[in-house]
C-alpha cells in the first residue's frame, strides 16, 4: 500500500557480552577495544561496528563492512543485527538487494521482540513479495496476508509502539470513503493522535489529513497546519509537499507561492517524488528558479526513479519526449512513457495512448488497442475519450458496430462540452 514503507533506522548495540568464536576482520583499521571484542566473536560489539560504519560514526562510512559485521552478530541471534541485516537487504546497503532475504531477517528479528522488524514484517505481509532468484538461489514469493499484518500491527499497539498505530489507522483510512465504517474512523483518529504525541511524524502527517477532512473529528484548518509543520519540523519529505501545496492553493492558509516553492524544494531535495515533478515545472516556467528544461526533464527523470509509478512525471515526460521538451524529440519514448503511465490510471496518458494507436506512426497501428484505451479513458470522464469511442463504436474501429452505444457515448461527450461531438450531434 502506497502509504507504508520501510523504516531505515538501525538499532544500536544493545546487552550483555558474550564471546564467540574468531572471526576474520575484513577491514585493514587499526585495532581498537571494539574491533576487538567483534573479532573475538562479540554479538554487541559485531553489530554495534557495524553500526559505526553504516553511519560513519568516528570511522569511514562503509556499507559493505558494515554489512559484513551485522552478518556475523546476526549469525548468533543478535536482534539488533538482524534488523539490521534486513534493512541492508531491503534497500541493498552493502549487498545485494533482497526483498526474500530481507523477509527472512525480519521475521528471525520480529520473533526475538524486535519492535521495528515486527513492523517492517507487517508492511511485507500486506504487499507480498515476488519470487526471486538470488546468487543463483531460488526463493518463493510471500503472498499477501493482511490478517497477519493487522496481528502484528494489534501486538504493536499493544506494546506501545508508535508506528505500529500509525500503521494499523493508516490501514482504516486507505479504505474509501464509502467504506469507512464510522467506529473505525474514530480508532484511526485516536492512534494517530497517540502516535503523534510519541513524536512520529508519519502519524503527525496522517493526523493532519483527518483534521484536513474532518476524518474522526471536526474538521479544523489550525491543527491541520498545526501537525503538519510539526512533521515539517522533523524533517517529514511528505509534510513538506503538502505544506508546499496548502501554501500553493491557498488550502487552510492565505496563498504564498514563494513559501510554496520552498516546501517543494526542500521535500524534492529528500527525493519525495510529487515535489520533484513541481521543481519540473518550476524549471520549465522560470517561476522562483532560471528556466533549464534540461533540468526540468532531470527532475522528472529523477521523479519516477523514486517512485515509478508516479503517472504525473511519467506523463510530462512523455510530453517533453513527444514535443522536444528539454530531450531530442522522440515519439517511441514518448509512447512509452504514457503507457506506464496509462497503466498507472492518469487519464490524459490513457487517451494519448490510444490516439497513438489509432493513427500508428510511431507505433503499429492497433484498433483493438486504441478502443479499449479510449473506453478507460471515457469511463473516467474524457470527454475527447467519449467522443473517440463513440466513433469507435459508430464506424466499427476496434468494436463491432453500435450504433446505441455511440449516440449514447456522443451524447456524454457533449454534455461534458466536447465540442466536436456537440457540432455532430447538431445540438
Amino acid at each position: 500500500m502506497s502509504v507504508f514503507r520501510s523504516i531505515l533506522f538501525v538499532l544500536a548495540a544493545a546487552g550483555a557480552l558474550s564471546l564467540a568464536a574468531q572471526v576474520k576482520d575484513p577491514d585493514g583499521s587499526p585495532v581498537d577495544k571494539l574491533r576487538a571484542a567483534a573479532r573475538k566473536g562479540d554479538p554487541d560489539a559485531q553489530n554495534k561496528l557495524g553500526y559505526e560504519y553504516f553511519y560513519g560514526v568516528g570511522r569511514r562510512l562503509d556499507y559493505t563492512v558494515a554489512a559484513y559485521w551485522y552478518r556475523q552478530a546476526a549469525k548468533q541471534g543478535n536482534p539488533a543485527a538482524l534488523l539490521n541485516l534486513a534493512i541492508c537487504y531491503d534497500r541493498g546497503f552493502g549487498v545485494k538487494e533482497s526483498p526474500y532475504l530481507a523477509f527472512q531477517n525480519y521475521r528471525q528479528a520480529a520473533d526475538k521482540g524486535a519492535e521495528l522488524a515486527k513492523y517492517n514484517l507487517a508492511l511485507i505481509y500486506l504487499n507480498g513479495i515476488p519470487a526471486e532468484t538470488y546468487n543463483d538461489e531460488k526463493f518463493p514469493p510471500i503472498t499477501p496476508d493482511r490478517e497477519r499484518a493487522i496481528e502484528l500491527l494489534e501486538e504493536l499497539i499493544k506494546n506501545n509502539f508508535a508506528k505500529g498505530k500509525y500503521g494499523r489507522a493508516a490501514l482504516y483510512l486507505n479504505k474509501p470513503l464509502p467504506e469507512r465504517k464510522p467506529e473505525e474512523t474514530a480508532r484511526a483518529f485516536k492512534l494517530l493522535s497517540e502516535a503523534s504525541g510519541s513524536g512520529d511524524t508519519d502519524a503527525m502527517r496522517m493526523l493532519a489529513d483527518c483534521y484536513y477532512g474532518g476524518w474522526g473529528c471536526e474538521k479544523d484548518d489550525k491543527k491541520m497546519l498545526f501537525w503538519l509543520e510539526r512533521a515539517v519540523a522533523g524533517q517529514d519529505r511528505e509534510a513538506m509537499a503538502k505544506l508546499g501545496f496548502c501554501y500553493e492553493t491557498g488550502e487552510g492558509v492565505e496563498p504564498d507561492p514563494e513559501k510554496a516553492y520552498k516546501y517543494f524544494r526542500e521535500a524534492a531535495l529528500r527525493k519525495q517524488s510529487m515535489a520533484m515533478v513541481k521543481m519540473a515545472d518550476y524549471c520549465a516556467s522560470g517561476m522562483y528558479t532560471p528556466i533549464d528544461l534540461t533540468k526540468s526533464v532531470e527532475w522528472l527523470e529523477s521523479a519516477i526513479k523514486s517512485n515509478p509509478r508516479n503517472h504525473f512525471a511519467l506523463f510530462k515526460l512523455g510530453v517533453y519526449a513527444a514535443e522536444g521538451i528539454g530531450i531530442e524529440k522522440d515519439e517511441k519514448l514518448a509512447f512509452r512513457m504514457f503507457h506506464q503511465a496509462a497503466d498507472f490510471g492518469n487519464t490524459h496518458a490513457q487517451f494519448n495512448v490510444a490516439v497513438y494507436l489509432k493513427k500508428g506512426e510511431a507505433v503499429p497501428m492497433d484498433p483493438g488497442g486504441a478502443f479499449y484505451w479510449f473506453k478507460r479513458a471515457a469511463e473516467a470522464g474524457d470527454n475527447r475519450a467519449q467522443y473517440e469511442l463513440g466513433l469507435c463504436y459508430m464506424n466499427s474501429f476496434g468494436t463491432p458496430k453500435n450504433e446505441r452505444l455511440a449516440i449514447e457515448w456522443l451524447r456524454k461527450a457533449a454534455a461534458n462540452g466536447n465540442a466536436d461531438a456537440i457540432r455532430l450531434l447538431g445540438i
